[in-house]
């Protein structure tokens, strides 16, 4: 029985050495040694009649053994071991769609990231991210689609920065090069024709803080050649001035083009593309569904306190016919989709019927700009229709099939069917 228990401890001890668990190793190597020295106490008293000392000698140093773990398993403990969480981060879930574990994202500074709602896994990623580089001040890339929150983000690098100075946000979409000068650099009194008084930019404002510019990729080449040489120079000339001046302010631009794109076409410049130090990605509404409750609660309450009423009831069934859409305006859209669902709502819980009509109104609308489209050219057949409808979901869903599934009403297993059947008449 001695045997069989110390060869068992043994080869424990073996195992847990062999993946790196230390602790548990040391642990069973000691008990298997005490054991072991039992073992060969017992053949030694046998054989010799100094067998009683011997063994007295084995249980000394069992004794000693055992002390030894329990002062090692007291201290396991009282401290987990390394690359495990105590607590995991508020709302991550313990694992993903497939079971398996996922390491918690463990936040700094949670307080930057207020004015954003979200546990999505996707999300917190990103605000890791933020948090890395927000002392560095170096220009930052902010890309995504339109609505899903790229000014928030750049308020949170700004207050992570800790700068003392204003966060000036400003949309720049549209700017021909003398207005975008004029709105960043300003001008001095008699720069042009109206120009009746002195006018600071917003360069000016920003100093000692952050110049956030939204919608740049539709930026002319000459206004492009100025921004650079804000970034990389810190220099920059008012209108109607010949001196140049130096600005501190820490430069965060974003789009919602593809900027590689832009690249190729040549409508952008690859030095002011690389020139963009830190680069961070939203993902659309549609890729963080599991947002969406947390999202209908904080819109509801937020519109409640602005409206001094008490928040209207969610039915159950809401969630289901929301997670159904793509929501094409992200986060933009579900906001107007509830406040205007609430403008129409005399009482009780928010109305289904709307939600539905809207997600209607919508899909149809989308399927219209769709299908002429693909009217553009000669008269399609009724399967080049359906195709280009698919194709354009896929677009829409950033080539998830799931999501494009329902956008357009179809399961999963029917579009995967459909883009078979397409394949295997191509080939054809």
């Amino acid at each position: 029985m001695f045997l069989a228990g110390a060869f068992c401890l043994f080869l424990f001890a073996r195992i847990a050495a062999s993946v790196a668990v230390p602790t548990l190793a040391s642990i069973l190597a000691v008990a298997s040694a005490g054991l072991l020295g039992l073992l060969l106490a017992e053949k030694e008293r046998s054989s010799s009649r100094a067998g009683l000392q011997a063994a007295n000698r084995a249980l000394t140093e069992q004794k000693r053994a055992l002390e030894a773990a329990n002062k090692l398993l007291a201290r396991l403990e009282q401290k987990p071991s390394a690359g495990i969480a105590e607590e995991p981060a508020a709302g991550l879930p313990p694992a993903d769609e497939r079971g398996r574990h996922q390491r918690p994202v463990v936040l700094k500074h949670p307080e930057a990231f207020s004015e954003i709602v979200t546990r999505n896994p996707q999300m917190l990623s990103v605000f890791r991210d933020v948090e890395a580089i927000a002392d560095s001040g170096h220009p930052v890339l902010i890309t995504g689609e339109s609505g899903v929150g790229k000014e928030l983000v750049a308020g949170a690098i700004h207050r992570l920065s800790r700068r003392q100075g204003k966060f000036v946000s400003e949309n720049i979409a549209g700017l021909d090069d003398t207005l975008f000068t004029d709105t960043l650099f300003g001008h001095t009194l008699g720069a042009f024709t109206d120009a009746g008084s002195v006018r600071k930019g917003l360069v000016e404002e920003a100093a000692g803080g952050t110049l956030f510019l939204d919608e740049i990729g539709d930026l002319s080449i000459a206004s492009q050649v100025k921004l650079l040489r804000l970034i990389e120079e810190k220099e920059y000339r008012p209108l109607g001035l010949d001196e140049v001046r130096i600005s501190d302010a820490r430069i965060i631009i974003a789009t919602n083009v593809n900027l590689d794109k832009k690249l190729e076409e040549g409508k952008f410049r690859q030095d002011l593309y690389f020139r963009l130090t830190h680069r961070i990605h939203l993902p659309p509404l549609r890729e963080r569904l599991d947002d969406l409750p947390l999202l209908v609660e904080y819109f509801l309450e937020l519109a409640a306190r602005e409206r001094g009423a008490e928040k209207p009831a969610v039915l159950p069934e809401l969630l289901p016919v929301l997670d159904s859409y793509a929501f094409p305006g992200n986060i933009r859209e579900l906001k107007n989709m509830l406040d205007n669902a609430w403008s129409g709502n005399k009482a009780g819980p928010l109305s289904l019927p709307y939600f539905r009509e809207y997600l209607r109104n919508a899909s149809n609308h989308n399927l219209h700009q769709v299908v002429q489209l693909s009217f553009s050219g000669g008269f399609p057949t009724l399967q080049e229709v359906e195709q280009a409808i698919v194709a354009e979901a896929l677009k829409r869903a950033n080539g998830n099939q799931s999501s494009a599934a329902k956008l357009l009403g179809l399961s999963a297993s029917a579009l995967s069917r459909r883009l078979g059947h397409y394949r295997e008449s191509e080939v054809r």
